[in-house]
């Protein structure tokens, strides 16, 4: 995943979660590495927060996002340095509407919106930190990623990995072990998503406009051999 967005009213977030939101919802149609994502926290279940997309380690040197870590591989998320803590105690919930996909077919850039059928609250498996230094602190997040379902590997290989019930929700933010947590990390089911070309003003990162849900009437014709 590379980029996303989060336009969803208050009243529906209070409704889904059942718990008071005490402020504004930060809104977005393109929420891009190194921005701001709303996400709640295993460790603070009844409140939205938001942290930076880009996965900062408690460990690390010099606290910089540089982007690399924006997602977490469901493959590797146990073993590797930078996950293998999160995972097994700092998981969280990333909030979305939809996420933004492209497609490489020669040296043109064809930008898709990947969005749940019933045009729904899209949830992703995340997991988060906290770098320290001094007082000072930056709170961050990886999304985390599998292999694609069907309907999205018409475009690319991998997909976040969805939790599609509040149940399913509620289980990623409880006390489990690491082989429950891994077990929950697959593709949701081929007819929860829809697929859609969007306009092209979505390859530039800066773009933040409604148009950016409208389909574009061209039809979802792609040469599986040129995907990423």
């Amino acid at each position: 995943m590379r980029r996303y967005s989060f336009h969803i009213a208050k009243e529906t977030l209070e409704h889904h979660f059942d718990f008071k939101i005490e402020t504004p919802v930060q809104k977005s149609y393109q929420i891009v590495p190194r921005q701001a994502g709303a996400v709640i926290l295993n460790q603070d279940p009844t409140r939205i927060r938001y942290f930076n997309w880009g996965l900062i380690p408690a460990d690390s040197k010099d606290g910089i996002n540089d982007g690399r870590l924006i997602n977490a591989r469901m493959e590797t998320i146990s073993s590797q340095p930078s996950f293998r803590m999160p995972i097994r105690e700092k998981r969280c919930l990333i909030l979305a509407d939809s996420y933004y996909e492209w497609n490489d077919t020669g040296l043109k850039k064809y930008p898709y919106r990947v969005v749940p059928h019933n045009k729904s609250l899209l949830v992703i498996a995340g997991i988060w930190d906290t770098w320290k230094s001094g007082e000072f602190l930056i709170n961050s997040f990886s999304a985390i990623t599998t292999k694609s379902n069907g309907m999205v590997n018409k475009i690319a290989s991998r997909m976040p990995a969805i939790l599609t019930t509040k149940k399913e929700q509620m289980r990623w933010l409880s006390d489990l072990s690491l082989s429950e947590s891994k077990a929950m990390l697959i593709p949701p089911k081929e007819d929860y998503l829809n697929v859609y070309r969007i306009t092209e003003k979505a390859n530039n990162s800066k773009y933040n406009a409604p148009d950016l849900h409208k389909e574009v009437a061209v039809p979802l014709n792609i040469d599986p051999n040129s995907k990423k």
